[in-house]
């Protein structure tokens, strides 16, 4: 992947030196009974509203809520559900496979939406009309949809959650990106795209998930995190690395960043808004962490959005 000009289906990201500079919004946690709460940002203020319409809210489950691993039934999933006032049959999900595929969904799509496949492990499934959650059950690990009367739900446990909305259209999305999956937001986005969202307009908001702290890995992950998405020194260069550099290594050991390297990603797309999550996973027990808890007994989190203004007051 030549970040230089990032190429993603049919859309090229083209880095320039005349962008425009990029909002970083870094925020932490805060839990209230079994969730927290947080917003999209955008010039620097929550996203409230859109036109005359509630705006999308951000949800993530509290370890204690349980595993929230899609499947039905799910107790932990449906309690979580009815706890905060959401009905189940209006919230989405996917049986995950850390892939690049993304899924949009809506009453309709917009009527120019260009939109064609790219080759396996990056489709772009058009799912009209809109099923039952209980019968979409597709496999994959976004969402993009086009109405705002659903919730898009993710599950996450070390792994990143992305969230995205246009801030102009309403359309927004919800992506599983662990390092497999990375570069799953540009599928996204050029979803996004192709129905005419402006990358100015769009706003991200970079989950919790297992910092470069924590996230140790051996030389040939890191050797493919650098070769794809950008060496081990950024040289300070924001523009391109808003987050600093996507790997690092301590004397024989190599670590990962997540976050830094889908902001390298979002920043190339064009995206100039992005609030990121400073916990991390691993070492904050109120988060569901795969590495920390073992692979019998990890908690997967939800991760959610949508429209839900009593329980997301900013």
């Amino acid at each position: 992947m030549n970040l230089s000009a990032l190429k993603n289906g049919d859309t090229d990201y083209v880095l320039t030196p005349l962008q425009m500079k990029i909002a970083l919004y870094p925020f932490s946690l805060n839990f209230e009974a079994n969730r927290a709460c947080f917003p999209f940002i955008h010039e620097g203020k929550p996203v409230v509203s859109i036109g005359k319409n509630p705006a999308p809210s951000c949800i993530l489950s509290h370890r204690t809520a349980g595993d929230m691993v899609f499947r039905m039934p799910n107790k932990n999933r449906e309690h979580f559900f009815n706890s905060i006032g959401i009905p189940a049959e209006k919230v989405y999900s996917l049986y995950q496979i850390h892939s690049h595929d993304v899924f949009i969904l809506g009453d309709s799509e917009p009527d120019h939406l260009r939109c064609k496949g790219s080759g396996e492990g990056s489709s772009l499934d058009i799912v009209n009309p809109l099923p039952l959650p209980e019968v979409f059950a597709q496999k994959g690990d976004g969402m993009v949809s086009f109405t705002p009367s659903v919730f898009l739900a993710i599950t996450a446990a070390d792994c990143l959650p992305i969230f995205l909305l246009d801030t102009e259209k309403g359309y927004f999305s919800v992506l599983h990106s662990g390092w497999k999956g990375t570069g799953i937001v540009l599928k996204a986005i050029e979803i996004m795209q192709n129905a005419d969202s402006r990358p100015e307009a769009i706003t991200a908001v970079l989950g919790p998930c297992i910092q470069s702290c924590c996230y140790k890995v051996d030389e040939e992950r890191a050797k493919y995190f650098e070769t794809e998405f950008g060496p081990a020194s950024s040289n300070n260069n924001i523009a391109e690395y808003p987050l600093g550099d996507v790997i690092r290594q301590e004397n024989a050991d190599w670590f990962i960043n997540l976050q830094a390297a889908n902001a390298r990603l979002l920043a190339a797309a064009g995206i100039r808004h992005i609030a990121y999550c400073t916990d991390c996973t691993y070492t904050d027990t109120r988060l569901g962490s795969y590495r920390r808890e073992g692979a019998e007994s990890f908690t997967r989190m939800i991760a959610m959005a949508g429209t839900q203004s009593a329980l997301c007051r900013h």
